[in-house]
């Protein structure tokens, strides 16, 4: 029953979508129920609250009655009727139904589920927009808590937790308890997304106007490379095979080989056709030598990482060329003289596996 956002000019078919459905099943099936969530979703999107809430009531009555041993269903259903109705400021009712669907989703899909996770959020969105920041804070704390269990603290998920509470936090003029949790958040970011990042750059803001003085890096590196024995496994996982590192920076370069064979991973010194990946320093590289490693690999698809990008996949247990996007990845490497020299003198698109 999820649906997709509908352009703002599709309620017109929606609602002959509607009434195509009506005719052919009745007014009370789940196909009916589906185009009114339908069209309720487009009339929020256009901001028509009031014409939206009764359309949200009736799919969720025909839910209850079509999937009254679904849990999940009418849970789904109460959470659409419940955040209309908070935008309406009624909140009586919007947080009994986001309660009850809480209660349905936390017994069906589990207490750390994504369902829970995103019911959280949601309504946390609609607290904030009326800015009820008080109510919103247990919420987020509790969303930061499962994120951490579920995913790691170095988990971009977390960081975006940690500093959904930390604005919550800055509202009502707690600078103080928020400062603590915008410095984990500009860990993880640095890490993860880098530091020219738009994220990170927002969090670091966030501190400034806190008055607070930020320095450049403050990702702890040397902890994190020394603990890759322990991320074995997930080494294997993103490397896939033989590895390439090329080039100091932040570390040196034969201290990340030597950290890299400990944990397992296949490191080749010289030029082999073989590689999968290729983990290339800030300095000392060269153009010749750029130039040359990809006339040998040919047409051979090879992942390309910095060392930290390296680094925040095995923060996150899987390549961080599956996590980002084309734009977020470009970020990452704005600053990186290898991963510039590469896009833009080679023209090697390095966000993808480069030959395939």
């Amino acid at each position: 029953m999820g649906r997709e956002p509908a352009p703002l000019g599709d309620t017109a078919e929606l609602r002959k979508e509607l009434r195509l459905a009506e005719e052919a099943s009745g007014s009370e099936s789940a196909v009916v129920a589906a185009a009114l969530t339908n069209l309720a979703g487009s009339l929020v999107d256009s901001r028509n609250y009031e014409e939206a809430e009764p359309l949200y009531r009736r799919a969720l009555s025909i839910w209850e009655t079509v999937y009254a041993s679904d849990a999940n269903v009418v849970a789904i259903g109460e959470q659409n009727l419940a955040s209309v109705l908070a935008r309406l400021e009624r909140w009586d009712e919007a947080e009994r139904l986001y309660r009850h669907a809480l209660s349905d989703f936390e017994s069906q899909a589990g207490p750390n589920s994504p369902q829970v996770v995103a019911l959280l959020g949601g309504w946390t969105d609609r607290l904030e927009d009326s800015s009820r920041w008080a109510e919103s804070e247990p919420l987020l704390r509790r969303i930061l808590a499962i994120r951490e269990v579920e995913v790691g603290p170095f988990h971009p998920d977390v960081a975006g937790a940690l500093n959904n509470l930390a604005r919550v936090l800055m509202s009502m003029g707690r600078h103080t308890e928020a400062e603590p949790l915008l410095r984990r958040a500009l860990v993880v970011d640095e890490i993860v997304l880098g530091v020219d990042h738009p994220r990170t750059k927002m969090v670091t803001e966030n501190l400034r106007i806190l008055g607070y003085f930020v320095p450049r890096v403050s990702a702890p590196w040397d902890l994190i490379l020394g603990n890759l024995d322990s991320n074995a496994d997930a080494l294997q996982a993103v490397l896939g095979g033989p590895v390439m590192a090329w080039g100091n920076g932040p570390f040196a370069e034969e201290e990340f080989r030597d950290h890299l064979r400990n944990a397992g991973a296949t490191v080749v010194n010289q030029l082999d056709s073989s590689i999968v990946s290729l983990v290339l320093g800030r300095e000392d590289w060269n153009p010749e030598g750029l130039r040359r490693i990809f006339e040998v690999l040919g047409d051979d698809p090879v992942w390309v990482y910095s060392q930290e990008m390296l680094l925040a996949s095995l923060i996150m247990g899987y390549g961080i060329h599956e996590t980002l996007d084309e734009e977020e990845l470009l970020e990452f490497g704005k600053g990186h003289p290898a991963l510039e020299y590469l896009l833009q003198d080679m023209g090697v698109r390095w966000t993808s596996p480069t030959g395939s």
